[in-house]
């Protein structure tokens, strides 16, 4: 596999967006980042929990976990928080991502661990079981029609951050994320919301990042139009407005490691204008618009639906 697509497809959430190339509007994360596919035994002992990012890479399996499909990244986050990404590409099989999964069995340790899995699949307990302890980031990418209701039935004690990546006419049912209540952080980046049950985001308590629109800039198409008028203005989601109004720093910029810390994986710093999209319901969607605004009120298209 070669190593940009690699480098493309480790994109983990808002706080792993860096940029938006013009290179023909390709998406690209991790701008100048050098990568590297796992080494056996690479790194050294690293700093520990709550340690600096910029030391030597945790000690890691010494024998390669990797399959066909799957591998383990040994410089995730472009590099700048050294840590594993276990990354599962769209020709995985289920068979194949467990027994990679299993594999990884062989950390030294219990190692913060971001794992992004590609294209439609099915998520069972089993299959993270070996991980389910390891895991802080999960990336769902490139899955279309994804519910989070496929969760359903994962114990994931150690999940942080939850991102949904380059998928379309994604569903949030009503009690759906009761399972995560731990999450800090949930986005969807390049994805395309069909729906969100009311409500969906009182169980986070402890959410500090909320990005409903990562990765969106002009000039749109009319897929990312649509979903932005339908998360913004329909009125069957003007609560999800109150809920921003509600909690303000949700949708704000974040310094790098300041949502989390685990060992030497850390969050990555985040622009607002790669979290949130400023649409004014009265007027539609403005491709200049201030990022600075407030948030605009719903109240003249949907009055009393908050």
């Amino acid at each position: 596999m070669g190593l940009n697509k690699l480098v493309f497809v480790l994109m983990a959430q808002v706080i792993l967006l860096q940029e938006i190339t013009g290179q023909g509007g390709v998406f690209n994360p991790f701008p100048g980042s050098p990568g590297g596919s796992f080494a056996p035994g690479a790194g050294g002992a690293g700093t520990g929990a709550g340690g600096d990012a910029a030391g030597d890479f945790p000690s890691g399996p010494m024998t390669d976990p990797s399959t066909e499909n799957c591998e383990l990244e040994a410089c995730g986050f472009g590099c700048s928080s050294k840590s594993y990404t276990a990354v599962c590409h769209e020709l995985a099989t289920d068979e194949e991502i467990e027994k990679f999964f299993s594999n990884l069995m062989l950390f030294k340790g219990n190692l913060p661990l971001t794992v992004s899995l590609e294209g439609k699949r099915k998520y069972k307990a089993k299959t993270f079981a070996p991980v389910k302890d390891n895991l802080v980031h999960l990336v769902i990418a490139k899955h279309d029609g994804f519910s989070f209701k496929m969760l359903k039935g994962l114990t994931l004690p150690t999940l942080l951050a939850l991102t949904v990546q380059e998928s379309h006419n994604v569903t949030l049912g009503s009690g759906e994320l009761t399972s995560f209540s731990r999450l800090r952080e949930v986005a969807f980046v390049k994805t395309t919301v069909w729906s969100i049950a009311k409500k969906s985001f009182e169980v986070l308590t402890d959410l500090q990042l909320l990005a409903l629109d990562g990765g969106y800039q002009p000039p749109f198409t009319q897929e990312e139009r649509d979903h932005l008028l339908r998360l913004h203005c329909d009125c069957k989601n003007a609560w999800i407005r109150a809920y921003l109004v509600k909690h303000p720093l949700v949708i704000q910029p974040k310094a790098r490691g300041e949502i989390y810390k685990v060992g030497m994986l850390w969050s990555e710093a985040v622009e607002k204008e790669l979290i949130f999209y400023p649409v004014n319901c009265t007027v539609g969607i403005v491709e200049d618009a201030s990022f600075e605004s407030e948030l605009y009120s719903v109240d003249d298209v949907c009055p009393g639906k908050v």
